[in-house]
């Protein structure tokens, strides 16, 4: 079954949602992710949010391969030794389809995936994600499926512990084969029209 979960950050975002911060849903067995993570993207800086975040005992963080912040990000945390990374939940996404021809060309496209998921665990400086996402469909549902095989891949070799998509619609989701994503992260806020 498909979770719904909302990835907000900010007090008011918490308080609009009914979210508590240190809540957990389980997305995947044994998989418990916060139901409320510090995004990333958009304008926020990391170098700005992140600490006063995990300070405040936030421990979902929501990045992106191409928000370009996942090296920073791996710097803060590293001068946390305190916070254990299995007290972290790490969220990343691939470009897919917003990442142009090389994600979204079905004869490359699982390599891609991969290669990305990889590159992801490396920037953030571990050895493992909690969940990764592709960040948006491609229009040809071949190459959906062929990311979706290489996230997969990703978790069947465990550098990520679960895997799911980002502003997929009813269509795209029931022509995905294969396992079911753990999440479907939809974008949503009051300035957002698409």
């Amino acid at each position: 079954m498909l979770k719904a979960i909302t990835l907000l950050s900010g007090a008011a975002a918490c308080a609009a949602s009914g979210a508590i911060p240190g809540k957990t849903v389980q997305i995947a067995p044994g998989v418990e992710m916060p139901t409320v993570s510090l995004g990333t993207c958009c304008g926020s800086s990391p170098q700005e949010g992140l600490q006063g975040w995990l300070d405040a005992g936030g421990r979902g963080i929501d990045t992106a391969l191409n928000y370009g912040d996942q090296t920073v990000i791996a710097e803060i945390l590293a001068k946390n030794p305190h916070i254990a990374r299995s007290e972290l939940f790490l969220t990343s996404k691939i470009p897919a389809g917003l990442g142009g021809s090389a994600y979204c060309n079905a004869s490359t496209a699982a390599k891609e995936a991969y290669a990305a998921v990889q590159e992801d665990v490396k920037q953030l400086n571990v050895t493992q994600v909690d969940l990764v996402l592709l960040h948006a469909p491609c229009d040809d549902a071949d190459a959906n499926n062929e990311l979706w095989k290489g996230l997969q891949k990703a978790k069947d070799e465990h550098l990520t512990r679960a895997i799911g998509v980002s502003n997929f619609n009813y269509r795209q989701l029931a022509a995905l084969e294969g396992p079911v994503p753990s999440v479907n992260q939809c974008r949503m806020n009051p300035d957002y029209h698409d």
